[in-house]
């Protein structure tokens, strides 16, 4: 019995260390932004000069100076829409949170040569990866180039190892060639938008890493840029809405072409006037003659 009641206790002594250990793990805090914006520096500037290539501003120059112009968006559920006016006024329909309740927005669209940062530096992180995602409006000038005009940048930064370990920059120069394009109907012309997009980025566990990420107007004080940021975790995060059908989201009637024998498509004879129709296919076999 007392040979039992050792090994119960050695066991139970090691169960509690380990849990220690699962529950102090360094993560970031505050990654979805649902405590508003704890956790987290802010700064910001005015973008008055000209770039060198590569063209990019860097937020540590930025970091708990200035007055940044940020802001907590905030739902009501995760099944409410809450799509980004500018794009909306286009016609283009983009949530302004990813996951959760809330996101941040690094700057806005208020064209006053604005820059603001936002960043978290997290010391013995205990995760294989970095994951975050965000969404950038870039309002476009022809008379921009990208020595000048509104950008942003995100930068991960191993800084036990000295090096940058993820960096994404675009300006709205050079953002039409991979970013979609709208043209709204509040005056602003036309703009430039990403979607929601994730990142992925392998780490070193015990490292210190540091997240930063800047929005700009252009120099002039005449064009704006901004980006809605969320997700922040050791592990990829889902989004609200990534699975629900897109008629949860654009509206109308959408057959699914595999469920319940249904192997027809919505044909456009079939359709009504005024009336929009999606198709779907979920999996199975897809034969096209």
């Amino acid at each position: 019995m007392k040979k039992k009641l050792i090994y119960l206790t050695v066991l139970h002594a090691i169960s509690a260390t380990n849990s220690a250990h699962a529950l102090g793990a360094n993560d970031f805090a505050n990654g979805g932004f649902e405590s508003d914006l704890t956790g987290w520096t802010q700064g910001g500037g005015i973008f008055s000069r000209s770039l060198s290539s590569p063209y990019i501003l860097n937020p540590n120059d930025y970091l708990g100076v200035g007055t940044p112009t940020n802001t907590v968006i905030t739902i009501g559920s995760t099944t409410t829409h809450s799509y980004d006016p500018v794009l909306l006024s286009a016609g283009v329909n983009v949530e302004m949170v990813y996951n959760g309740l809330k996101s941040v927005r690094v700057n806005n669209d208020n064209n006053n040569k604005s820059i603001s940062t936002i960043s978290q530096t997290v010391t013995d992180y205990r995760g294989s990866s970095i994951n975050l995602a965000w969404s950038a409006v870039l309002q476009y000038a022809s008379n921009h180039g990208p020595e000048d005009t509104d950008n942003f940048t995100i930068v991960i930064e191993d800084l036990t190892a000295a090096t940058s370990i993820l960096s994404v920059s675009y300006n709205a120069s050079t953002a039409g060639a991979t970013f979609s394009s709208a043209r709204t109907t509040n005056g602003d012309g036309t703009v430039f938008y990403s979607g929601w997009r994730t990142e992925t980025v392998a780490t070193t566990i015990g490292n210190t890493y540091r997240i930063s990420l800047l929005a700009a107007d252009c120099n002039a004080g005449g064009h704006y840029g901004y980006v809605y940021l969320d997700a922040f975790s050791d592990t990829p995060v889902a989004g609200n809405f990534n699975g629900i059908a897109p008629a949860a989201i654009l509206g109308g009637s959408m057959p699914n072409i595999v469920a319940a024998n249904n192997s027809t498509f919505n044909l456009l004879s079939n359709v009504t006037a005024g009336t929009s129709f999606y198709n779907v296919f979920d999996g199975g076999t897809l034969k096209v003659d």
